[in-house]
């Protein structure tokens, strides 16, 4: 028949009919019934394989890359927080709370407003009392609110560090040298007070001041060799340095041994004096010394010249 042949015709092509596709719908349908009716109770609709990779592969993601906002969910185990500020005057003391701040503003990469809000929080007693009146002074001043860091820095600098500290400190690194120092405290003391000066020269300016202030024994062998910069400097300066100790202490380990040493040398008494009877007054005796003790003969038991053993006053 023609629509047998057609039909034919279209399972051979791999095509279904329509009346095969109704049917395998109501058969999908009928399978999607049974499993719902069959879900336990309280748990959700099964997840389709694809879906259930998707959203696998997007908790993946999230887990191999954690939030911006997260970058730093590994900081409970350092220690990122500013110390507090009394107001104390000591300079050293206030120039470390101001470093530290500032590391830990440039860790959490604060704003200049959010660095503000944290500094003042770590203001204490007269810290506090002195930003406190600050405000209030300005604010009577019809002046603009400090709301930055570096505007907090300008007048606690004003505030706690002397006024001549900055020129006492040049001072100082002027006229700094080595003296009893060990080099290694000679080169710390050095790059201290050049950064507390906040000195802005040449190389070759800093290596003279450096070279100036060290001993001369140091200085003149550094000067005459062949150097690249201030590093160069001290690791020369530090090598002749070892090279003096070792010196020192090997001349020293070879006089403890001489001085050490089981030689010794024999210590011989002085020449007696010789009693002789004077030709003209006889029962008087005169005390004459030896004149040339080394061709005398010597007795071995009181080291005495001109007599023997039977003639030992002794």
């Amino acid at each position: 028949m023609p629509g047998d042949a057609d039909s034919s015709k279209g399972t051979d092509d791999g095509t279904s009919t329509l009346q095969e596709q109704l049917d395998e719908m109501k058969q999908a349908m009928a399978e999607l019934k049974y499993m719902m009716k069959n879900l336990p109770v309280g748990r959700g609709r099964e997840r389709s394989p694809s879906r259930s990779r998707s959203r696998g592969s997007d908790s993946d993601d999230a887990i191999s890359k954690p939030k911006k906002d997260n970058k730093n969910h590994d900081d409970r185990g350092l220690k990122l927080d500013i110390p507090d500020f009394n107001g104390d005057l000591d300079p050293e003391k206030f120039f470390d709370w101001i470093r530290q701040a500032k590391r830990v503003f440039e860790y959490k990469e604060y704003d200049e407003h959010k660095q503000f809000r944290v500094a003042i929080l770590k203001l204490i007693k007269y810290a506090s009392l002195w930003y406190e009146n600050l405000k209030k002074q300005r604010k009577r001043d019809k002046k603009s609110k400090i709301d930055t860091w570096e505007k907090l820095k300008k007048h606690l600098i004003r505030r706690f560090l002397p006024r001549d500290y900055e020129q006492e400190n040049y001072l100082k690194l002027q006229s700094l040298s080595q003296e009893n120092l060990f080099l290694a405290d000679y080169v710390k003391e050095f790059e201290r007070m050049t950064i507390v000066c906040d000195l802005e020269e040449k190389e070759v300016l800093r290596v003279a001041r450096f070279i100036k202030g060290l001993t001369p024994s140091i200085a003149t062998r550094v000067e005459v060799q062949n150097y690249d910069g201030f590093d160069d400097v001290c690791r020369l300066a530090l090598m002749f340095e070892k090279h003096d100790k070792a010196r020192k202490s090997y001349a020293y380990s070879r006089g403890s041994n001489l001085d050490s040493s089981s030689y010794s040398e024999p210590e011989f008494s002085k020449p007696k004096e010789v009693q002789i009877e004077d030709p003209k007054d006889k029962g008087k005796t005169i005390a004459m010394e030896p004149k040339n003790t080394s061709s005398m003969r010597r007795y071995f038991k009181c080291q005495g010249y001109g007599h023997i053993a039977n003639e030992c006053p002794q």
